[in-house]
């Protein structure tokens, strides 16, 4: 058994490994290196899942496992029922329906079953395996600063070209600054994941008490210019204050954090007075003033969309569409409307749903840029509380000082929700993956497996 552990243990690592260069994989195999992780992925919680059953009993899992496992079984019922029924609804093969619901749930949601990988892990090993993962998160601080400095220095388009290889048309804006800073890719491939990612390396290197590369995760959070990744650490710090009861510093920071807003709301007060028009004169701002608008960019797209013709805004956006879905149609308030699809028409012909403008029209994904909105479209008041209760209400109940840092990461997953997905990030995924299954299912093992 204990050479099982440390095989199955040394194929995790070598997994993860390679999941830290997937960008590049990607870009030298597409999509055919894509398969291959994922296969990857679900091989070894097949294994890790017979370890653990050879193991331990199903019955020695704690109601707080069995309620994550209720979350994925809610998740993975509400693809199967909304199959069934609009199956009958359309008079369209169950199977296609199914496929495509399988599909969304295998980009948007299946990273939630990710924490099966790690039943090999226990109390023996924890120590090596986050030695193991430390080392990975250095090497995606290192490589982002570098991107940054390289980028400011002239090779922008050598760092542009690995990302267009590796995920075609994903980048709208290749050359866009933000406090003078690139939009940097990192090793996740886009700017707004990358920042959580070094957050969850500063939370782990605070945790090791290695101060010099904290401060290095730090500037790495800095340099990938997400103001989401901004907005978390700025909460998540809030957060640490009062899971470690230093009221003292709380009311200090809750000050700072005021006097800053009010700054701010107005500077982009004036901003807003001057009637800013043309191109030219949003150029002409720094890029403070630029980061503001940015930051108002997001409460008005929630809200409302832009008129491409006549750039005003109309009070159609996704919180509008959300509001209006569940006061026309309550019934749909506790479990949501379904699985909603982000396909091509290309994606609807393969499935055998060749009247693809209907699901188009009425089951498309409402918002990419909004996920906390998406997810409850589709799974409703349900869903979105057994969310709340296992990435912020239950950990608080198991918070400790040896496992503040796995509270913490969950707590800054569900806040990222307010904007884009981080579960459609398998490697930023694979950190809040270890640290649900830390919170929720390791044993105490103790002694009963060595190295």
């Amino acid at each position: 058994m204990t050479t099982i552990n440390v095989n199955l243990r040394m194929i995790l690592q070598s997994l993860v490994g390679l999941m830290l260069f997937g960008l590049f994989f990607r870009a030298i195999a597409g999509s055919i290196y894509g398969l291959f992780e994922f296969l990857s992925i679900l091989i070894i919680i097949a294994l890790s899942l017979f370890y653990y059953v050879e193991k331990h009993k199903i019955s020695s899992l704690n109601l707080s496992a069995s309620l994550y496992l209720f979350f994925i079984a809610y998740l993975l019922t509400n693809v199967f029922v909304t199959a069934i029924v609009r199956s009958i609804e359309y008079n369209v093969e169950f199977y296609s329906f199914m496929l495509a619901g399988l599909y969304e749930f295998k980009i948007a949601s299946a990273a939630f079953i990710f924490p099966f990988l790690f039943f090999v892990i226990n109390r023996n090993n924890q120590i090596r395996f986050e030695s193991f993962l430390l080392i990975l998160l250095k090497i995606s601080i290192i490589y982002t600063i570098i991107e940054q400095i390289l980028s400011l220095a002239g090779f922008r388009d050598l760092f542009l070209a690995i990302v267009d290889l590796a995920l075609p048309n994903t980048v709208v804006s290749p050359y866009a600054t933000r406090l003078g800073l690139y939009r940097v890719f990192g090793v996740v491939g886009g700017p707004h994941i990358l920042g959580l990612l070094h957050i969850v390396g500063l939370l782990y290197l605070a945790k090791y008490q290695n101060k010099g590369w904290a401060m290095l995760a730090f500037i790495a959070v800095i340099f990938s210019t997400s103001i989401t990744a901004y907005a978390v650490l700025a909460v998540l710090y809030f957060l640490y204050l009062i899971y470690t009861k230093k009221y003292l510093s709380i009311t200090s920071y809750v000050l700072i954090l005021t006097t800053l807003l009010v700054a701010m709301y107005l500077r982009y007060d004036y901003l807003m007075s001057i009637n800013i028009t043309s191109y030219d004169e949003y150029d002409r701002l720094s890029s403070l003033d630029n980061l503001l608008i940015n930051i108002s960019g997001y409460f008005t797209l929630i809200q409302g969309e832009i008129d491409p013709v006549t750039y005003k805004i109309t009070q159609t956006g996704p919180l509008s569409k959300i509001i209006l879905l569940f006061t026309s149609r309550p019934e749909l308030i506790f479990f949501g409307k379904g699985t909603t699809y982000n396909l091509t028409p290309e994606h609807f012909n393969i499935i055998n749903i060749h009247n693809y403008q209907i699901f188009i029209t009425d089951f498309k994904r409402m918002s990419g840029d909004f996920y906390i909105l998406n997810f409850s479209e589709q799974y409703g008041l349900v869903g979105l509380i057994l969310k709340a209760f296992i990435f912020l209400i239950i950990p608080l109940f198991k918070l400790t000082k040896d496992n503040i840092h796995h509270i913490l990461i969950l707590n800054s997953f569900i806040i990222s929700t307010g904007h884009y997905n981080p579960a459609e990030y398998l490697y930023f995924m694979i950190f809040v993956a270890y640290s649900l299954y830390i919170i929720y299912f390791m044993q105490s093992y103790n002694n009963e497996e060595n190295y």
